[in-house]
C-alpha cells in the first residue's frame, strides 16, 4: 500500500466514523506539516501517513512534536500495518 493509498483509506474511514476529513496536499501546505487534519470536536487530530519503510524526515519530525505540546491535539504516523491491524480505528474511535 503507497502512503497515497493509506490517506485515502483512513480519510475513508475517519469520514465513515463521523469526522470531519481535510486533506492536505503539497501545494497548500507547509513543508513537513501533516497530509491529514481530522476534527471530531472536541478532538483534533494529524496523520501523517508513510508505508512499512519510510520514517519522517526532519521536517516532518518536527511539525510532530510541536502539535503534540499542544493541549488535546494528537499526531501520529500511520503504516499500512496501523489500518490493517485495527489500531487506526481504535484511536478513531477511542482516543490514544
Amino acid at each position: 500500500m503507497t502512503e497515497r493509498e493509506l490517506q485515502k483509506a483512513v480519510a475513508t474511514l475517519a469520514e465513515r466514523l463521523g469526522w470531519r476529513v481535510a486533506e492536505l496536499t503539497s501545494a497548500t501546505r507547509t513543508s513537513g506539516f501533516p497530509d491529514l487534519a481530522l476534527i471530531y470536536p472536541p478532538r483534533l487530530v494529524f496523520v501523517e501517513p508513510k508505508n512499512a519503510r519510510k520514517n519522517p524526515d526532519f521536517a516532518e519530525a518536527t511539525w510532530l512534536n510541536s502539535l503534540d505540546e499542544i493541549p488535546n491535539v494528537e499526531s501520529y504516523v500511520w503504516r499500512p500495518e496501523d489500518l490493517v491491524a485495527g489500531r487506526v480505528e481504535y484511536v478513531l474511535r477511542y482516543g490514544p
